[in-house]
C-alpha cells in the first residue's frame, strides 16, 4: 500500500505542478500598482465632469459680461451699425453657449442657485442690450435703459 500511496502522491504533485503552470500561462502578470494606468472611479469621473462644466460655465459667463459692457459702450458712443451687429451676434453666441453648458450640467446634477441666477441675469440683460443696440441701428430716439450686467 505504501507504493500505491506514494504513486498517487507523486501523481498529485505532478498534476498540481501542471495546473500551476497552466494557471500562470492563462493569467498574464499584472504590472505593479505604481505602473498601472490610473483611472477615476465612477464618482470621481462624475465629480470631475461637474467641476469642468462649472468652470466652463463661469468662464463663458465672464466672457458674456465683458461683451455686454463693450456693446453698451459701443451703443453709447454711437458706433456704426456693422459694429453693433457684430456685438449683437457675439452676445447671442455666448448666451446660447451658456444655455447649452447649463443644460449639460442639468443632465448630470441639479445646478446651484447661483448658476441659475447667472443664467436668468444673462437672458434678461441680453434682451435689453440687443433691444438698445437695434434701436441705435434703426436710429430711433428712445431713452436707453441699461441694467447692471455684473
Amino acid at each position: 500500500m505504501s507504493e500505491t500511496s506514494e504513486k498517487t502522491q507523486v501523481e498529485e504533485v505532478k498534476q498540481s505542478e501542471e495546473s500551476n503552470v497552466v494557471r500562470q500561462a492563462v493569467q498574464p502578470e499584472e504590472p505593479r500598482r505604481s505602473q498601472r494606468a490610473r483611472l477615476l472611479t465612477g464618482k470621481g469621473r462624475e465629480f470631475h465632469q461637474e467641476k469642468g462644466l462649472s468652470l466652463r460655465f463661469d468662464s463663458i459667463y465672464e466672457r458674456w459680461k465683458v461683451l455686454t459692457k463693450v456693446a453698451k459702450k459701443s451703443v453709447i458712443k454711437q458706433d456704426p451699425s456693422n459694429i453693433l451687429q457684430e456685438h449683437i451676434e457675439g452676445i447671442q453666441r455666448e448666451e446660447s453657449e451658456l444655455n447649452s453648458v447649463f443644460d449639460e450640467y442639468r443632465k448630470i446634477d441639479s445646478p446651484a442657485h447661483g448658476m441659475r441666477l447667472k443664467l436668468d441675469r444673462c437672458a434678461s440683460v441680453t434682451k435689453i442690450v440687443i433691444q438698445n443696440a437695434l434701436s441705435q441701428i434703426k436710429g430711433t430716439e428712445e431713452e436707453l435703459i441699461w441694467p447692471d450686467a455684473s
